[in-house]
């Protein structure tokens, strides 16, 4: 057991070195935007912002690579905001290669003093065989330029490391809940954003002056052929209305499959799951998109048949337990997904 005593964020404060770094990180900051605000630029002062925030979560970052991984998925859904806002500055895209790379270095130091375990895949070698492969292709001889392998091994390859954070972040059934319920009150913000701006219109959530390249993306209306009637097809938090009727599609999957296993297991919090479910079934009509209207109705449909057929107690609820004989026998052949342990008692469950 470690009973070594840990730093707190505070105690780093209080050392020379980190006190210094932050005292001069407010001093200039403070500078640059007393500068943009007296110069009335309000996009470098959000700059600035940017800037000083991404260097606090930084900071909090490298004191729990846990907090990092969810600073990161936030970032990655509210990317586009910032960049809508900021001229569609492309520059903004590489934010979160900086923030998953102070991720993987808190990982990494964590590893380092055996706070976390390292999953080992049985897949390495294929994997470390198609990275191989992937490093061959950047010195391609019919590229027109290096930078271009570059990217695309960054694309394909940068973000494979998640997979041994993901491993090291969902190690206990209350991690999972904790991974869940944050993301739920990330589709409730940006569900709840697209709503209002179906009802405000495209002002809400827009800049007056969007880039020129991104400006149909949102001011885009859906046209009634028979009535006339115009619907704004929403935006949210994204630049398009097509990134946000995907996050909704994604979010209805992850909110329907997490209330199912809180009604399975017995779990507090399902008033806000079903609350959630409320919110990306009415931002996914509101969308005014035929394609993702049907394909939520699809899985919906779909989760309802697969809940119903492999929930423990769906062989219960048909068939009577009269023996363990027969009870056996009409589980194996009217539910076949459902495995004999699955009828013992567990925490939670009540057959």
């Amino acid at each position: 057991m470690n009973l070594a005593p840990r730093a707190m964020p505070g105690d780093q404060l209080r050392r020379p070195l980190p006190l210094l770094a932050f005292i001069t990180l407010f001093v200039v900051t403070v500078y640059k935007a007393a500068n943009y605000v007296i110069a009335g630029d309000m996009k470098g002062l959000a700059y600035v912002a940017l800037i000083f925030i991404g260097s606090a979560f930084v900071v909090a970052m490298l004191n729990s690579w846990r907090n990092g991984v969810y600073f990161f998925l936030a970032w990655l859904l509210f990317e586009d905001f910032a960049r809508k806002y900021l001229g569609n500055n492309m520059a903004i895209y590489f934010a979160k290669d900086v923030l998953v790379a102070v991720v993987y270095l808190s990982f990494f130091l964590a590893y380092r003093r055996k706070r976390v375990a390292l999953f080992r895949p049985p897949f390495l070698v294929p994997l470390l065989l198609f990275v191989w492969f992937g490093v061959m292709q950047t010195f391609n001889p019919a590229s027109t330029s290096l930078i271009f392998g570059v990217l695309g091994l960054k694309l394909f390859f940068y973000y494979v490391p998640l997979l041994f954070v993901g491993y090291a972040l969902l190690n206990s059934e209350e991690q999972l809940r904790r991974f869940f319920f944050v993301n739920i009150i990330l589709v409730l913000i940006i569900g709840s954003l697209g709503i209002a701006q179906s009802i405000l219109g495209h002002t809400f959530l827009n800049p007056e002056r969007p880039a020129e390249e991104i400006r149909e993306l949102s001011t885009n209306y859906r046209v009634s052929p028979i009535s006339g009637l115009l619907s704004y097809r929403p935006t949210s938090v994204f630049v398009s209305t097509g990134r946000f009727g995907n996050f909704m599609l994604v979010s209805l999957l992850l909110v329907v499959g997490f209330l199912g296993y809180l009604l399975l297991r017995r779990k507090s919090g399902r008033n806000l799951a079903f609350l959630a479910l409320v919110v990306t079934s009415g931002a996914i009509v509101l969308e005014a998109a035929r394609g993702v209207l049907l394909w939520g109705t699809g899985s919906m449909l779909v989760f309802a048949v697969a809940f119903v057929w492999g929930a423990p107690w769906c062989c219960f609820l048909l068939f009577p337990k009269r023996s363990s004989l027969a009870l056996l026998f009409t589980q194996r052949l009217f539910c076949p997904v459902a495995a004999p342990a699955s009828f013992k008692s567990e925490p939670g469950i009540t057959p």
